[in-house]
């Protein structure tokens, strides 16, 4: 799980957007973290790692805004010394995160150079494009603005995990 702040304008008579809900708060209300709460996911069963004896849960992958719980993983906060077990795990979780990152990426592709969704995913124009051999530059080239644009930085926040949580990401990386 990743987030990125969009900036999207509500539909003509459909009221008012919410749009100050940090990551957290959507994630909150989703019906994913929801389903993992209540346990209806039908996740596999608790189970050790390989090697481990201590049985854990089967968890997601977050970033930094996202809450630790004992189903999300996410990488310890602040600067670590090479090889310390912080880094490690820092290390392997980024690595699982690219993988899933460059699926969305091919996905992200497929659905821009695909006819039947192409107009549907991005507007004309707004990517670079090339026409019977010339270039033309998309108009996100023109937005150096902050408050113009789509994707806005995450803000962290500091938060207190379950004992429990903290004690799974652990025996992740002992």
């Amino acid at each position: 799980m990743d987030g990125k702040h969009v900036v999207i304008q509500a539909p003509i008579n459909t009221g008012s957007c919410q749009g100050r809900i940090s990551d957290a708060g959507v994630f909150q209300n989703c019906q994913l973290n929801k389903r993992l709460k209540s346990n209806s996911l039908d996740l596999p069963l608790l189970a050790p790692l390989p090697g481990r004896r201590k049985k854990v849960p089967y968890f997601c992958i977050g970033d930094g805004a996202i809450p630790l719980t004992e189903n999300i993983m996410k990488p310890f906060p602040g600067l670590h010394s090479k090889g310390t077990p912080q880094r490690i795990y820092n290390y392997r979780l980024s690595r699982a995160r690219r993988v899933v990152e460059n699926v969305f990426a091919h996905l992200h592709n497929f659905l821009r150079r695909n006819n039947n969704s192409a107009a549907i995913y991005t507007l004309n124009g707004i990517f670079d494009s090339e026409v019977k051999g010339n270039f033309i530059e998309g108009t996100r080239r023109n937005t150096n603005n902050e408050e113009i644009s789509s994707l806005r930085p995450i803000r962290r926040v500091a938060r207190k995990s379950a004992l429990n949580s903290m004690e799974i990401r652990e025996e992740e990386y002992a």
